[in-house]
């Protein structure tokens, strides 16, 4: 594990994330141009482009039978955006947004071209890994209290979720968009990928 990873890792577990619930859902985003073209986000409110729109416009119907029992989301745009198009397509309240569920501050760094791994970047701008960890983990067990919720928010929120219950998802469940259910099993917390976005830039499915 790199040394970022390794931070991340332990700041996220330190956080003290503690759902009251054995079952939530979760969903990133859909795409905006920031994410199309390698630029840093971060607290930068961008909206989604159209493929972001079509993204979320298709998951969708794959939370829409599951006993959610409400949409709570990170205040930013294209996470604000993405959670009214679910609630359109599936009838599913809006219950609030949650000013903690924001995607890591990347200070300076934001508005400019990413590196390979955008979470390696830190300086005296940007939020510490222990800060964005902690103040997510409040706003996820702010969240996490009663009902099925959805949560609808950043890469980052995932990440934090991701280490600090333990899991891993693979690669290509990383992207835009796509639906995850986390759930516990014997006792483990679990994470299932409900289904992937296959929406391209033209509007054809792959």
């Amino acid at each position: 594990m790199t040394d970022w990873k390794a931070r991340f890792d332990a700041a996220a577990r330190a956080a003290g994330l503690a759902p009251r619930l054995d079952r939530f859902y979760f969903l990133r985003h859909g795409e905006t141009d920031h994410n199309r073209y390698g630029i840093v986000q971060g607290w930068q409110d961008t909206p989604l482009n159209a493929l972001g729109e079509a993204q979320a416009r298709q998951v969708a119907p794959a939370l829409a039978d599951l006993g959610i029992t409400g949409i709570i989301y990170s205040p930013l745009q294209r996470a604000k955006r993405t959670a009214q198009i679910v609630a359109e397509v599936t009838s599913l309240p809006l219950l609030r947004h949650e000013d903690n569920l924001k995607e890591r501050h990347h200070g300076g760094y934001e508005g400019k071209p990413a590196p390979d791994v955008v979470w390696k970047l830190f300086d005296d701008t940007t939020e510490s890994y222990e800060t964005f960890a902690s103040r997510t983990a409040v706003g996820l067990n702010a969240s996490l209290t009663e009902g099925l919720p959805l949560i609808v928010a950043h890469g980052g929120t995932r990440r934090i979720i991701l280490y600090a219950l333990g899991l891993d998802v693979p690669g290509k469940a990383m992207g835009n968009a796509v639906p995850l259910e986390f759930y516990k099993a014997g006792g483990r917390w679990q994470v299932r990928v409900l289904m992937l976005p296959t929406i391209t830039e033209a509007g054809i499915e792959t």
